[in-house]
């Protein structure tokens, strides 16, 4: 453990009226009952410019942690944004049809195999939520003059091919392989307008517990 001490530079002590020594002044000479401790004596209020130094060293403090906390934030974003998918891809895509080997899926919240949602958010990333709630995260690889979707598991090293198409800038379809079942799926686009932070508000305080 280190100790660090701060000394603040000012002609008088701190409580009371005794000159702060210094190399030439003779020990024991600037002292009095108040800075000795001695019984009966009461230490006087701060003196005037002690309490400048200190007001100026927070102001300094705040100061500097504001500006300190703005920095990160604007580099957190900047980073942040660097990350973002530029592709047509890009967004949260829920699927209406789901066909899998051949075999149409219904949207039953207990299935392991169907998917609930197809996300993009951020460059050569994917999730797959599936109907359970179960998220698998994926690697891609995006072809846009072949338009072709190359996906690669975490886990698991072997690529697997999706060949897509965009209709209305809404409307998607993927058609290939992934874990050795082939797939047909249509999806639609979630709106902007559909997202609870969007449409509903920020709310410091919510009256009632709010879940959806």
């Amino acid at each position: 453990m280190v100790r660090r001490e701060a000394y603040l530079k000012t002609k008088e002590k701190l409580f009371c009226r005794c000159q702060v020594p210094t190399s030439k002044t003779v020990m024991n000479t600037t002292i009095c009952p108040r800075c000795t401790g001695q019984g009966g004596s009461k230490p006087m209020l701060p003196n005037k410019s002690a309490i400048k130094i200190i007001r100026f060293l927070k102001k300094a403090l705040i100061t500097v942690s504001i500006l300190i906390i703005v920095i990160q934030c604007l580099v957190h974003f900047k980073a942040t944004e660097q990350l973002r998918s530029k592709s047509k891809l890009r967004g949260i895509w829920k699927t209406e049809l789901f066909i899998i080997d051949k075999d149409t899926l219904a949207p039953l919240i207990t299935d392991s195999k169907r998917w609930k949602y197809f996300i993009i958010d951020y460059k050569e990333k994917a999730i797959i939520k599936l109907m359970n709630d179960t998220i698998n995260r994926y690697s891609i690889t995006e072809n846009i003059d072949k338009k072709e979707i190359v996906f690669k598991g975490l886990k698991v090293s072997d690529s697997q091919k999706f060949n897509y198409s965009i209709s209305n800038k809404s409307n998607l379809k993927l058609e290939g392989y992934l874990n050795e079942k082939e797939l047909k799926i249509e999806l639609t686009k979630v709106p902007k307008t559909k997202f609870k932070l969007l449409n509903r508000g920020f709310h410091w305080i919510n009256e009632t517990t709010y879940n959806y």
